[in-house]
């Protein structure tokens, strides 16, 4: 863990932050126990900025705080991810008829050049999980609502985790590369209610198939049942 020793001792607002980069960039994982003096140590700082950031990580429904057990990083449950899959459509919804509306061609050129050659693939699922977050993120940013795209951002860092599994099978992501063309040639030819219907068929794809991995206890360590 990044501990910030060469700055000294880290405030609450430092130790925050990296642990929220941990948890998020799932170097902590879902219900790993997380210690006041263990924290201090590694960040080398009191125990207060430590509490402060676990109290503030707890608020934001990051991690837990069980009696007797004291704090973990928050695991997941098949209804919360199908919340907030829900909130998700929705958002990436709007991003596409704004998109189909205002998105300028450089970026359609940028992302159509990547996305339309499978050579590009990567075998990393944590590098693959970071290029669609890209995609999905750039097409919000291209609408120029920065409430959507701030929205997208977080709903996305919140399944970050469970998400990265959906790409560890090769014909996820060849398939991932043909959705991602089909939908930028929709939004370049101004086609909202294909593009939408597409962009939705593409996330409730990826839902099913973390679904089923969990059903085949391959994400046991990322989601209950």
């Amino acid at each position: 863990m990044q501990d910030g020793r060469s700055n000294g001792a880290v405030q609450s607002t430092g130790v925050y932050e990296a642990l929220r980069e941990q948890i998020v960039d799932f170097k902590l994982r879902p219900n790993e126990r997380l210690t006041e003096a263990q924290l201090a140590d590694e960040f080398d700082t009191s125990r207060t900025p430590v509490r402060e950031a676990l109290l503030k990580l707890e608020r934001e429904g990051w991690v837990v705080n069980r009696p007797r057990h004291g704090y973990t990083v928050r695991d997941f449950s098949i209804a919360e991810l199908d919340d907030t899959y829900e909130v998700r459509i929705a958002l990436e919804w709007m991003s596409v008829r704004l998109a189909c509306e205002r998105m300028p061609r450089p970026e359609l050129d940028r992302l159509q050049d990547f996305w339309t050659h499978p050579s590009n693939a990567v075998s990393d699922a944590t590098a693959m999980l970071r290029c669609d977050e890209d995609f999905h993120e750039s097409i919000a940013r291209s609408t120029g609502n920065q409430e959507l795209t701030r929205h997208l951002h977080t709903t996305n860092e919140r399944i970050r985790i469970i998400r990265r599994i959906d790409f560890t099978s090769g014909e996820r992501v060849e398939l991932t590369f043909q959705e991602h063309a089909n939908m930028l040639a929709l939004i370049r030819s101004r086609d909202v209610i294909r593009a939408q219907q597409a962009m939705e068929s593409h996330i409730r794809a990826s839902r099913t198939c973390i679904e089923h991995l969990a059903a085949e206890g391959l994400a046991q360590i990322f989601l209950k049942r």
